[in-house]
Formats: C-alpha cells, sequence, structure tokens
C-alpha cells in the first residue's frame, strides 16, 4: 500500500465526529467522564495524541464497558501507526457495542487499510445492515469484487 492511500484512509477516519460522547461517574480533575472524553477529543482533534490516550485510557480507567472511548482510543493508536492497538480497541468497542455504527465503520475502514478485505467487507456490510441508508460504507463495499 502506498503512502498516499494510507494517508488518504486516515484522512476519511479523522472525519469523525463524536456528537454524542459517553457519560458516566466523576473522574479526577474533571466532574465527568463526559468532560474527560471531550478533552480527549480535543486533544485528539488538534493533534495531541499523546493527551488523547491518556485521557481515554483514564475514561477505561473508569468505566472499562465504556465504548466510545475504546473506539476514539483505536482511533487514536492509528494515527500514531500502533495498528495492533488500533485493531484491539475497536473490536473492543465493537464488542461492547455491537450497534455502534461509527465504531464498525471505523473498524472496516483500519481493516482495509491494513490489507484484511474480508474482514473489511463484513463490517462495511454489518453498517449496512444496522444503517441501509450509509453512502460511506455503500462506497467502500464498492471497492471489493
Amino acid at each position: 500500500m502506498t503512502m498516499a492511500w494510507t494517508h488518504a484512509i486516515l484522512t476519511i477516519i479523522v472525519r469523525v465526529d463524536t456528537d454524542a460522547p459517553y457519560t458516566s461517574s466523576e473522574t479526577s480533575g474533571l466532574s465527568t467522564i463526559a468532560e474527560l472524553f471531550d478533552r480527549a477529543v480535543a486533544a485528539k482533534e488538534a493533534g495531541r495524541y499523546d493527551e488523547a490516550v491518556s485521557d481515554l485510557q483514564a475514561c477505561v480507567d473508569e468505566d472499562p464497558d465504556n465504548p466510545d472511548a475504546h473506539w476514539q482510543i483505536g482511533l487514536v493508536q492509528c494515527f500514531l501507526g500502533d495498528f495492533d492497538a488500533s485493531l484491539a480497541a475497536l473490536e473492543k468497542a465493537v464488542k461492547l457495542n455491537p450497534n455502534h455504527v461509527k465504531a464498525r465503520y471505523d473498524l472496516g475502514m483500519t481493516y482495509m487499510m491494513l490489507g484484511y478485505n474480508d474482514e473489511a467487507r463484513a463490517q462495511f456490510e454489518a453498517v449496512l445492515a444496522l444503517d441501509p441508508a450509509n453512502d460511506n460504507a455503500a462506497k467502500q463495499l464498492a471497492y471489493f469484487p
């Protein structure tokens, strides 16, 4: 895979919005996990990936069943080039919430970027089963014979 193709896929993954952050109990320094999560997403979007991972890991430490935190960790790990950690976190997010369309889509994109085409296709098909109007997943399936 060329560097340009890898950059294009990562650019697509960056478009992820986080309009409904996970909320839970209090955590140190911030009043809620939601605030910590929001700070982590802001750090991710500003390119401060180490800070983002640290804050997201604090969310997971406080609430291990937080699918959004695992999802965002997976994205950041991908940006950092740690694809094993990225896949593990994205897979955990989907395991915790099988209906998490965005996590499934990003897992599919990561699989595709790494050449795991069967796994990628399965995720895009699952996205379309959950959200038949998901144009992004439909477009990605077009790349598979």
